[in-house]
């Protein structure tokens, strides 16, 4: 994700099935290595941003990915949910935090404005490489 002025804020990897710790390592390492400030993790069970300016320190936020899910999908179970389908639904989330709702905030809204990661954000665009396998 980019923000107003066309510089990386976040990096975003989406995971199918859960990420084991050396691929949130690896990706960890390669965010931090290209000079992004904020890396997120998605994968069936949470939703994991870390501050890279501060390595080794526990996640920023960290949410179920059942709240995407009962906001974006009607509670469909996370097990259920594709690995594409769940790009899409962070894909909506990071949108609704860049440009929230007053009458609906996203999940986990507040606590990114009280990190200072909403505001980055805000007036961003997101630019994705969504991968298909066949």
């Amino acid at each position: 994700m980019l923000d107003a002025e066309d510089a990386p804020v976040l990096a975003v990897e989406i995971k199918g099935g859960d990420v084991r710790p050396e691929i949130e390592r690896r990706f960890l390492e390669q965010v931090t290595a290209h000079g992004v400030p904020y890396g997120l993790l998605v994968d069936r069970r949470s939703i994991r941003l870390f501050d890279l300016k501060v390595p080794g320190d526990p996640p920023l936020l960290e949410l179920p990915t059942e709240a995407l899910l009962a906001s974006y999908a009607h509670g469909l179970d996370a097990q259920e949910v594709s690995g594409r389908y769940l790009e899409r639904l962070t894909d909506t989330w990071l949108r609704n935090v860049m440009q929230p709702l007053a009458s609906q905030p996203p999940p986990g809204l507040e606590r990114l404005r009280e990190r200072g990661v909403a505001e980055r954000l805000g007036g961003g665009r997101t630019v994705g490489e969504f991968r298909s396998y066949f």
